[in-house]
Order: structure tokens, then sequence, then C-alpha cells
């Protein structure tokens, strides 16, 4: 059996942004083929969760990375404290400790010991608080179950970076790695969406990229470069390839292709 989670997306058609949108939720689902078709078998997590990132530690437990869309009916309250180890939780879960408000752009992580749950939530992670805009978490699993996410920021020039925190557990510490990771090729507005992963060479990131080398062609345009990749030998020293990792276009079996804007 083969499981995934995936965000789904306008349960009540209501959107708040281009983009976003309440009432979205991540779903778990199963299939006997790894290509599918697969079924919906239920909800990991309630609204308003989204941007789900999967990974399972040595002992076989999983971790549900995700982040928050800021749903004015949120059903999380505010953070008030700090978990085991420098994690945090919410008001459900007992807490002493101020750490911020839940809101937009804020990272969770969940535990279960089976792909359908029950899953135990810490959000946020109070260690990236003073972080401003955080989204799209992506992560891997270390030697002796210690972490490496990858995660997005919006540090004003560009719009949108990315940086590399570490920790000895899912539940942090984290620390972060270095100040803001190289932009890729010649781009100019911004890098999000990171896909961390690691190889036997090192540590590669797959981003969406926002190319500023040809200014006429606005967002969304399918001449727009969206695919970047960089590259690390220890997660701490990244550097940016100047070649793009795929483009808007895409090719289909049967031989043709589209631009996707």
């Amino acid at each position: 059996m083969y499981a995934m989670v995936v965000n789904q997306r306008a349960l009540n058609g209501t959107y708040l942004t281009c983009y976003h949108t309440q009432g979205a939720q991540v779903v778990h689902a199963t299939a006997t083929n790894i290509t599918g078709p697969y079924s919906l078998a239920d909800v990991a997590l309630p609204p308003e969760t989204n941007n789900p990132h999967a990974i399972r530690l040595s002992t076989g437990e999983y971790l549900l990375f995700h982040m928050n869309d800021n749903n004015p009916e949120l059903p999380l309250p505010r953070c008030t404290g700090a978990g085991d180890n420098g994690g945090c939780t919410n008001q459900r879960n007992g807490s002493t400790t101020p750490c911020g408000d839940v809101g937009r752009g804020t990272i969770g992580v969940a535990s279960a010991k089976s792909a359908a749950g029950p899953w135990n939530v810490s959000y946020p992670l109070c260690a990236f608080s003073a972080i401003p805009n955080i989204a799209n978490p992506s992560a891997v699993v270390l030697p002796n179950d210690e972490i490496m996410l990858a995660f997005r920021y919006n540090p004003g020039d560009p719009g949108e970076a990315l940086l590399i925190a570490k920790a000895p557990s899912y539940r942090g510490p984290y620390t972060v790695l270095n100040p803001k990771l190289p932009t890729v090729g010649d781009q100019k507005r911004g890098t999000e969406d990171p896909f961390l992963y690691r190889s036997e060479r090192g540590f590669h990131l797959l981003v969406h990229e926002y190319n500023g080398t040809q200014r006429e062609w606005p967002y969304g345009d399918g001449r727009m470069i969206p695919g970047g990749h960089l590259f690390s030998p220890d997660g701490a020293e990244w550097h940016g390839s100047s070649y793009p990792a795929y483009t808007n276009q895409v090719e289909f079996a049967n031989g043709t292709s589209i631009l996707l804007n």
C-alpha cells in the first residue's frame, strides 16, 4: 500500500487571495500502485492547513511539516508555550511561555505512528517566531533523526528568500545555518517553495524562482523560468545553478506540449 498527503483546496469555494483558499486542509490518500490511482482515505490535518511535507524517522514515526494560511476562523488558539526540547504547543496540549500569535506564514509539524494518524500537532514552531512570513517547509532526516529544514521567508529585498535550519529533533531547538541562501540564475524577484533532498554528493534544493532577466515577462508568463536548483556539500554553504531545473513547458507522452502560466 502506498500513501501520500496532499492539499485539498476551496472546500467552501471562498478565496482569500488568488492562490490561497479558505478551508484548505491536508488529506491522506492511498493506492496499491505508486502511480495511482489514489483514493481519499481521511483528513490528516483540518483547516486551515496546507503545504504538507511528509518524512519518516528511523523509529518509524511519521512527521508532517505544514503551514497555516491565516483562516479568520482558525481552530488553533494563540500559541502560549514551548514544548519539549524547544518545540511549541498550543493551549490544547498545555503551555506556559508566550511565543507569538498563530497567523499567516507559520510552520507547524505533526507526528504520528501511522500515515493514517492520528496526528499530534506542534504549532507553531516557536523557534521561527521572529522571522517574518515563514512558509513552505521541506525537511530531510539526518543521522540520529536530526532534522534539516528548508523554508521561505520575506526579508524585503528580494521579496522572498530561503533559509536552512537544523535541529537535534523535529521538536527543536532549530538553528539557522546561514543568513540567506544565494539566488538562482539571474532572478531578482525572489525564491520560494523549496524541495530539500539529499544525494551521495550532498544536499539539493529544487525551488520556484521568479526570473527577472526579462522584465517584460510578467508573473505567470510561460516564458518565465520558474525552476531553480541549489546545491550544498554540508547544508550550510549553498551554490545556485545558472541553469533552470525545469520550465513552464510540459511535455506529454503523445508528443504534444503546453506552456503553463
